[in-house]
């Protein structure tokens, strides 16, 4: 939109026109968007996660304007009678307990909400496909994710399969390997309160926000260039 901008000011000072062309191109943008959620969510057939499936952060609707990546590929197996119960795993309660769980419900697939200290339970003893989006991915396939994700996948690659949903503009070519994909460090203040309420000792607190996930735990992958 930046650069849309600066060719529509480039070619013309009149307001009115450039914010219908800017509007035009947002729009667009939107359309896109939608048609890569659908055809990512065509690998259903393929990838269809029958029976027990969990997700990792919100990879619905609200995140990317369509069905969602990792959550449309779960609507369309719940539409083809595939009848999969979608387990969303929760770091952050809005995430998982709330946008995800609530994205499920919409879909009409029965979901089920539970902390990240139950999945090594649950992947030996449940029929499973663990199936998430992704925020980046580097030459070498590693993937950054919501924290927790790599430690799901060393498990997984033991009991069951991993698959990782996303468009091709999560992938940043010029990132060589997984060591160069930035990990913030958040406020500890995430850690240490809830809602402006101390709960911990006062201590330092470590809060990175994602992990890296490397190739070889990764079953497959459905990037899409629509």
């Amino acid at each position: 939109m930046k650069s849309r901008f600066a060719e529509l000011t480039a070619q013309s000072s009149d307001l009115g026109k450039i914010k219908q062309a800017l509007r035009r191109g947002a729009q667009q943008i939107h359309l896109e968007k939608k048609a890569t959620d659908e055809a990512i969510a065509a690998t259903a057939p393929n990838h269809a996660p029958e029976g027990q499936v969990m997700t990792q952060c919100n990879a619905g609707a609200l995140a990317t304007g369509g069905i969602g990546t990792a959550l449309g590929v779960i609507r369309v197996a719940f539409e083809q009678e595939k009848k999969s119960t979608s387990w969303s795993r929760k770091r952050a309660p809005i995430q998982g307990a709330r946008l995800t769980a609530g994205s499920c419900t919409a879909a009409a697939s029965p979901p089920r909400s539970s902390p990240t200290t139950w999945w090594g339970h649950f992947l030996k003893s449940e029929k499973w496909r663990h199936r998430h989006g992704a925020d980046t991915h580097c030459r070498q396939r590693r993937h950054r994710q919501q924290i927790g994700t790599y430690q799901i996948a060393v498990l997984a690659k033991k009991q069951c399969a991993l698959y990782v949903a996303a468009p091709v503009s999560t992938f940043d070519l010029s990132i060589p390997n997984g060591d160069h994909i930035p990990i913030e460090e958040r406020t500890a203040d995430e850690v240490t309160h809830i809602q402006g309420v101390r709960i911990a000792p006062d201590v330092p607190a470590a809060h990175p926000p994602f992990d890296v996930t490397p190739a070889r735990y990764i079953a497959a992958s459905s990037p899409n260039a629509a």
